[in-house]
């Protein structure tokens, strides 16, 4: 996250260095990192530092964004209320604000902006109030997936090593494991279609979608078309 936040990270380590027992030992690390596929945010820090401030000082920002697919940035304005991270990504969660010179319409969804996808993040003279009933768990934190969309009951037959690692995971609250012979049946609450089939494709041939028959059909299509890859 930057060279000033590791360094801040790391005096506050130091500090809690002083109160271990006598005897101790405090140089050599106790954990370590795996680094593939991870992303450096060392050049993002400006824009989280501004972000950051802006949650502080309840200001508006003004960011341009581009996101996975498009190759043109997106300017706007946002109310930044939380940071977090998910898996190896950093997320901002977000109200939409409105731009000036340009019609409001309110989303279908708050923006979730992935922290490496910004381009600039400026802090506005505009305030904003944080909404009252403002509650990261229950917005983030009650069904599968980090994209909000309707929530929906999502039910996999799961058999060998993808049975065993499921039972040791907590994929929604509410969530249910039944096991009939070789098979261990887990029904969870979701609130992303794409990420439930990316879920079913990482589990192979271990994992089949019993409903909702969306995702069965999304996972049917992911699976020809990778097939006709290799035709």
């Amino acid at each position: 996250l930057g060279e000033k936040t590791y360094k801040d990270m790391e005096r506050a380590v130091e500090k809690s260095g002083c109160h271990l027992p006598t005897g101790v030992e405090t140089g050599e690390p106790i954990f370590g990192v795996v680094r593939t596929g991870v992303i450096d945010y060392s050049k993002h820090e400006k824009v989280l530092r501004t972000l950051i401030e802006g949650m502080d000082q309840r200001r508006v920002c003004a960011v341009g964004y581009r996101n996975l697919t498009a190759g043109k940035t997106k300017t706007f304005h946002i109310k930044p209320l939380k940071v977090f991270a998910h898996r190896e990504s950093v997320y901002v969660h977000a109200r939409l604000a409105k731009t000036p010179g340009k019609p409001y319409k309110t989303p279908k969804y708050d923006p979730l902006l992935a922290l490496q996808r910004f381009t600039t993040a400026e802090l506005t003279d505009v305030p904003f109030r944080r909404p009252p009933n403002y509650d990261f768990e229950k917005v983030m934190n009650q069904g599968f997936g980090v994209w909000t969309q309707k929530k929906f009951r999502a039910v996999l037959d799961l058999t060998g090593w993808a049975a065993s690692f499921a039972r040791e995971r907590q994929w929604s609250p509410g969530q249910k494991f039944e096991t009939k012979g070789d098979v261990t049946r887990l029904s969870f609450w979701a609130t992303s279609e794409p990420e439930v089939v990316a879920l079913v494709m990482s589990f192979g041939g271990c994992a089949e979608v019993v409903e909702p028959e969306v995702v069965r059909d999304a996972v049917r299509k992911t699976l020809q078309d990778s097939l006709d890859l290799y035709c």
